[in-house]
């Protein structure tokens, strides 16, 4: 029987604890506050629930799984460290104010014990996509487009707009850091970015004290251009990536989880997976963690992966 800790108690840590007792039903569950807060909290998803990581004490971990606020991730990260057990970490790996500091600088040293959480390297439709550049069929690749957004308020329906991580600066909202993924998932795609232009917006329109709209131009080592738009206000939300190349332009969509290649001739939809259950990427993800081991090591993300994307976010400041 294991020990699993799932620190914090926000929608992503609802996510995982939910998903590991499907998963693993003979597996303990210790969800703990991040705030040190929970009277009057029902806590679903959960056998025990913890006040903080300190009262832990006494309680062997087998796993341990970080989905506090981005700004408490580096200090939860070296607490656990301690213990020895495998670590789980959501996005971001913390937030980049923190990237110069000496706590940063320890984390390179224990960079193998560490998973991170950039889930859509699990989501088969971006594998599929990945598999195609990386074959190099279509050709010199000319211009990459990637562009996400969502209305936040139709994201996070159930809550005060004001108290959720993704609109706070003090906890490590804006839009970079919420929507880092598709930061994280060009560069395992196209290789490092050099950054060339940045335009970050607080639009007031959602009364955030963060960044809600942010438009980046970077190149690739091979020059090619990348448009990155990220937001927080479309009516309608969206998430693609379109990939101009000499033999014919690739466009990967996550809402209806298709890739299509178009060319003079034709289009032609190459790839359809699930719509209604992305949450398996979640499952795949979690399932690589909890079975990885020196031998066999996690597939996704890793603390250098997460440091360098928030070097780029630090440079878009």
């Amino acid at each position: 029987m294991q020990n699993i800790a799932v620190v914090g108690l926000g929608s992503i840590s609802d996510r995982h604890r939910k998903n590991l007792i499907e998963m693993y039903p003979s597996a303990i569950i210790h969800a703990i506050s991040s705030s040190g807060k929970l009277k009057g909290r029902i806590i679903k998803n959960s056998h025990f629930t913890h006040i903080n990581k300190q009262s832990l004490a006494g309680i062997t971990l087998d796993f341990v799984l970080i989905c506090s606020p981005a700004t408490f991730h580096l200090e939860d990260i070296i607490f656990f460290s301690k213990k020895n057990i495998p670590i789980f970490v959501e996005k971001p790996l913390f937030s980049d104010h923190q990237l110069d500091s000496i706590d940063a600088k320890y984390l390179l040293k224990i960079k193998n014990k560490v998973a991170l959480g950039y889930c859509l390297r699990f989501l088969p439709s971006l594998l599929k996509f990945k598999s195609i550049i990386d074959s190099k069929e279509l050709g010199k690749i000319i211009n990459i487009k990637t562009s996400a957004g969502q209305l936040l308020s139709d994201w996070r329906p159930l809550k005060n707009m004001n108290q959720v991580v993704s609109s706070s600066k003090k906890l490590g909202g804006g839009v970079l850091l919420e929507l880092s993924h598709e930061i994280d998932y060009l560069q395992w795609i196209f290789g490092s970015l050099k950054l060339e232009k940045s335009i970050l917006r607080n639009t007031k329109i959602l009364d955030l004290d963060v960044e809600d709209v942010a438009d980046l131009l970077a190149t690739t080592k091979n020059n090619a251009v990348v448009n990155i738009h990220l937001d927080l206000l479309s009516a309608r939300p969206h998430r693609f990536c379109k990939v101009i190349c000499e033999g014919g332009d690739l466009l990967w969509n996550y809402i209806d989880q298709t890739i299509t290649l178009y060319k003079k001739e034709n289009i032609e939809i190459i790839f359809k997976g699930e719509v209604d259950d992305t949450n398996k990427m979640y499952k795949y993800m979690l399932k690589n963690f909890l079975l990885s081991s020196n031998t066999s090591p996690f597939k996704g993300a890793n603390i250098q992966n997460g440091i360098d994307v928030l070097k780029f976010i630090q440079d878009a400041r």
